[in-house]
């Protein structure tokens, strides 16, 4: 008959079931013989998986530590080293100093996480060494500024070289320039309104004449004694046939 094993569920309740009930009848006096599965490998590695993941649930290094100590031969071993580095690292991290993460290079020189330690130990060195520097510098500066006699306050600032100067020069250049096109175009579209309203006048003026030709009047025009001296109706529509023309060409 083929020999079957139970599953890892039901090995871990059978064991910590007969565990606790072993030790319940030795604290009676009772000596008792309780079923083991120390012998066999399948139900060994049951148990130290359950282990594994109890230790490994916690997210504690001093837990994965204990397991691999209690379990040295065990197949999970490599996984439980690997979760440790990675909490370890993890740690070291979240502190965020140099010394931190070169503790966690010295405790673990074979780890998996050895190449990240080193990015970001540099990446750490790095920041600290401009931080010092930024610090030094400030200090320096503000050593510098007490010693330093204070100047009257000036409305303007005097140049402190030729280049200064030239390019203050350029700057109000380019300003009286700009100022001066603003002008200009301001001129430009005053005029263009004074045109305007002027062509408007003369068209009214235009169109008022050519209405008045219409009317069914009679006209006239008075000579040097004042006498009155009558246009004839082709006269006057001729004139109005004339300033119609013109009126289309110039007011549209």
């Amino acid at each position: 008959m083929k020999k079957t094993y139970p599953s890892q569920k039901t090995f871990t309740s059978t064991y910590l079931f007969s565990h606790w009930f072993s030790c319940l009848l030795l604290a009676a006096g009772i000596s008792v013989s309780v079923p083991t599965y120390a012998q066999d490998a399948r139900a060994q590695n049951y148990l130290e998986q359950a282990e594994f993941e109890m230790a490994k649930s916690e997210q504690s290094v001093d837990a994965l530590n204990r397991f691999i100590e209690t379990y040295p031969a065990s197949r999970w071993r490599a996984n439980a080293e690997y979760e440790r580095d990675r909490l370890a690292y993890t740690q070291a991290a979240q502190q965020g100093t140099s010394a931190a993460v070169q503790a966690f290079i010295d405790a673990h020189p074979d780890s998996a996480w050895l190449p990240n330690a080193h990015f970001m130990l540099n990446r750490l060195k790095k920041d600290e060494t401009a931080r010092r520097g930024s610090a030094s510098s400030s200090v320096a500066s503000d050593e510098s500024t007490n010693n330093t006699p204070k100047e009257k306050p000036s409305r303007y600032k005097k140049p402190e070289s030729n280049r200064d100067q030239d390019r203050v020069t350029r700057a109000l250049s380019i300003y009286g320039d700009r100022r001066a096109e603003k002008q200009r175009l301001k001129d430009e579209k005053r005029k263009e309104q004074q045109e305007e309203a002027k062509k408007r006048d003369a068209c009214g003026r235009l169109k008022d004449s050519i209405r008045r030709l219409g009317e069914r009047v009679v006209w006239y025009n008075l000579d040097d004694q004042g006498n009155r001296q009558y246009v004839s109706d082709d006269t006057v529509s001729q004139t109005r046939e004339r300033l119609t023309r013109q009126y289309q060409k110039e007011c549209g």
